[in-house]
């Protein structure tokens, strides 16, 4: 049942988004879209001002964090309401937010957070210095992913989380769909290129090992989205339930990151979507 959007549950909603947002990333930025599209740009970037003004008064990471997912939503929400969706204005909504995680103190309390992790570990699981320095080196690509992800729920969710809510999304003409995301030509010789040069070792650049890799990382995060759109394909031509395309999203999608990727690979290969959807139209002639 949708509910007028009142300015009590603007409140309410946007708090909710903010919370679950610092707590579990992924979970709060759906929530974030909602609160833009049903209440407009003024609104949600009030709101944004307001909630990181005093997630700062508690802790600076957290504040940023919840900056750059509020941000990348937002701007993404600005192309959309003039028309210019697009998996360009996702990247540059993206690069917008993940300035904020790798431009501020939110990048040095990550790396900080990690050797105390791995000294709690111990040995056992971090058995060399240059294992943990590898994974520090690694954290640009891992904080672009968490901003990444974020907005590709948002998109997928959205009007899920606004059924739930009780509120009335309102559909754009120009937003992207999920099912239709396909990464250009040019992406897959990047992606194949910086797997293969993150096997170089150059004593001149050590550096050079550890960008290639963070380049590879990001390639099969944006080739797990292609993934992700393969199995929505999948999951609407098999009608499956909003409930159990809703489960499978939060509880399994997050352990299959790698498995999806390549499946996006695939797909660039195969075009697995229009072979589903093929599959789908000989078995009901049969």
């Amino acid at each position: 049942m949708q509910q007028k959007p009142t300015l009590q549950r603007f409140v309410a909603v946007s708090i909710l988004g903010a919370l679950l947002t610092v707590l579990f990333v992924f979970v709060g930025a759906p929530i974030l879209r909602v609160v833009r599209n049903v209440y407009g740009r003024t609104m949600y970037w009030g709101a944004g001002v307001v909630l990181a003004g005093a997630a700062y008064g508690l802790s600076t990471s957290v504040s940023f964090l919840l900056m750059a997912i509020w941000v990348t939503i937002g701007v993404y929400g600005e192309f959309e309401e003039k028309g210019r969706a697009s998996f360009g204005s996702a990247l540059l909504s993206v690069g917008f937010g993940s300035l904020l995680l790798l431009g501020t103190s939110y990048a040095k309390e990550f790396n900080d957070s990690l050797k105390t992790f791995a000294q709690q570990m111990g040995n056992n699981m971090w058995p060399a210095q240059s294992s943990l320095e590898m994974i520090q080196g690694l954290m640009p690509s891992i904080l672009i992913l968490v901003v990444v992800l974020s907005l590709a729920f948002a998109l997928m969710l959205d009007r899920k989380v606004s059924a739930l809510l009780g509120l009335r999304f309102e559909r754009i003409a120009s937003a992207m769909k999920l099912y239709d995301f396909r990464l250009s030509d040019l992406m897959i010789w990047v992606t194949m290129i910086s797997f293969l040069l993150s096997f170089v070792q150059l004593k001149e650049v050590e550096a050079f090992r550890v960008i290639s890799l963070n380049v590879f990382i990001i390639m099969m995060g944006l080739y797990f989205l292609q993934g992700l759109a393969v199995t929505e394909v999948a999951l609407l031509v098999w009608k499956v339930s909003p409930i159990f395309k809703f489960l499978f999203y939060f509880l399994v999608v997050g352990q299959l990151f790698f498995l999806l990727s390549f499946v996006g690979i695939i797909d660039y290969w195969m075009d697995l979507r229009e072979r589903i959807r093929r599959f789908k139209s000989r078995t009901k002639s049969s």
